[in-house]
């Protein structure tokens, strides 16, 4: 998928993002993909996709579904688990689980290339996976409870996957047989592929699980052995074959090959459907008894071995998808908001990472923090709430109160000093010691135990002819005399208590 320029070109599909192929069949191209969900929740899968001819073919159409259908009701960690069917300008894709692996197919042939043998103890574990799954498969029922009779009649290598986790994978229900399939394959056709077919399925005859349990048994052959159990010249000497010639011992073609792969591997093929293993989990049980299977480490180490470049390529290809959308991508909620909403939440999203003074309260400066426009402004004086509002009145009147006292200095009476901070706290009408406040020139006058100062020729005019008032002019308290009040004000304009009224 590449646009005009050569450049990858992503085809979306609602909340899919399909992306570059990474493998083919004769009816599809299965393509890496990826799941954009809420939240910023991104997911790898694998998204299969008709040939552009195939999707024209309506019984072709209703099959690719149907796959879909059956996969959805397999729930089992040895099946490639099938998550959503999408439907776009008369396309069908299946959305399914992304697996980090090769197909056994390739495997195989990777290691035939080689001149190699697959270890029998890797081969067990792979085919007992395989196995089980397709026995999941078999078992599986409908939304009533009722057995889908699920025959998947395409058991073969390249529908066997085996991740770098060492766990295989059975997939591609395309043209499995279950009962409530809403496709129905026309008379005398036959489906599949040729060398895995079983007897009875070639015959046209009635099939069930038994079909598949031979096809494993071809699969189980071909990967002890890295060779090809019915192949010939043409499909009719194939044919000849699979229907008339006696089936070669695994022993024969691998050196010190335990006898009981041998039994396991000749019973499955059996053409007398009831001479086989009569379930697909009977048959995987038999495997694990052969000795002891491979772990999923040794098998992940083994798939990285054959396949290692072929895996690198394809991380490298997710982890360019990936920093591609973290490059052109933004929050998703954000994206969603209606413009000004956003907008608002960027400004504040600014506002809240920008450097605040570290005495500062938070409340002040979100209140006093202007932004680039006046709208964000009065969305954030709004989130300011009574309580903060009220926080900074208090700290105003302080700074008030600060204020007239150090206007006031040691010539403030006791009572006015007392009077100033209600004033301050309070919205009435200032009292007569704050409109006559001394002037910051005005010398402190003297304590109370000194004589009052006489007039004299240096003394200035304005201060002798300055009339006096007991409302402007109180005469500060000193240290003798009552008790009321029992403090007085020194010329620093400290309070300082009477040592006879302690």
């Amino acid at each position: 998928m590449e646009g005009e320029r050569g450049s990858p070109r992503v085809l979306i599909l609602g909340r899919y993002r399909v992306h570059e192929e990474i493998a083919a069949g004769g009816m599809a191209t299965v393509h890496l993909g990826r799941l954009v969900g809420d939240e910023g929740f991104l997911r790898t899968v694998a998204i299969k996709r008709l040939h552009p001819w195939h999707a024209r073919i309506p019984d072709v159409v209703a099959m690719f579904t149907d796959e879909a259908r059956i996969a959805a009701r397999i729930r089992h960690p040895n099946v490639v688990g099938t998550l959503d069917v999408v439907s776009q300008e008369g396309e069908v894709f299946l959305v399914m689980e992304y697996v980090h692996g090769e197909p056994l197919a390739r495997l195989i042939s990777a290691a035939s290339k080689r001149k190699q043998k697959i270890p029998p103890r890797i081969v067990a574990a792979v085919l007992a996976n395989a196995l089980r799954g397709l026995h999941a498969a078999h078992e599986a029922k409908d939304a009533r409870g009722e057995p889908l009779g699920v025959v998947h009649r395409d058991v073969s290598p390249q529908n066997v996957l085996v991740g770098a986790d060492g766990v295989a994978r059975v997939l591609d229900f395309g043209i499995a047989r279950a009962a409530g399939r809403a496709h129905v394959t026309s008379d005398h056709t036959i489906k599949g592929k040729l060398a895995y077919m079983s007897p009875e399925q070639l015959r046209g005859e009635v099939l069930d699980r038994r079909a598949d349990v031979y096809a494993a048994g071809v699969v189980l052959w071909e990967a002890l052995t890295c060779r090809r159990l019915y192949a010939g010249a043409s499909e009719d000497l194939a044919l000849v074959r699979l229907l008339e010639a006696e089936v070669e011992a695994p022993s024969k073609r691998v050196a010190d090959l335990p006898a009981c792969f041998d039994e396991v591997a000749l019973r499955a093929l059996r053409r007398d459907a009831n001479a086989r293993f009569p379930t697909a989990l009977e048959m995987a049980t038999a495997l694990e008894a052969c000795g002891p299977l491979a772990t999923p480490s040794e098998i992940g180490a083994w798939v990285e071995d054959m396949a290692g470049d072929t895996l690198a390529e394809r991380a490298r290809q997710i982890q360019a998808i990936e920093s591609e959308e973290r490059r052109t991508s933004q929050p998703p909620l954000l994206s969603r908001m209606p413009a000004p909403i956003r907008e608002e939440v960027t400004l504040l999203d600014a506002q809240t990472s920008a450097n605040e003074p570290p005495e500062a309260p938070p409340a002040v400066t979100t209140v006093k923090t202007e932004g680039p426009n006046a709208a964000a402004t009065k969305a954030s004086e709004r989130r300011a709430t009574p309580v903060l509002i009220g926080l900074v009145g208090l700290v105003g009147a302080l700074v008030v109160v600060l204020i007239v006292i150090l206007l006031r200095g040691g010539s403030e009476s006791a009572a006015s000093a007392q009077a100033a901070p209600s004033i301050a706290m309070s919205v009435a009408a200032p009292e007569p010691v704050l409109t006559s406040a001394p002037s910051v020139a005005t010398p402190p006058a003297p304590p109370a135990s000194s004589s009052a100062p006489s007039a004299s020729p240096s003394a200035s005019p304005s201060v002798t002819a300055a009339p006096r008032s007991t409302a402007t002019k109180a005469k500060p308290a000193g240290p003798s005399g009552g008790c009321d009040p029992p403090f007085f004000i020194d010329a620093s304009g400290r309070k300082k208590y009477k040592r006879h009224c302690l």
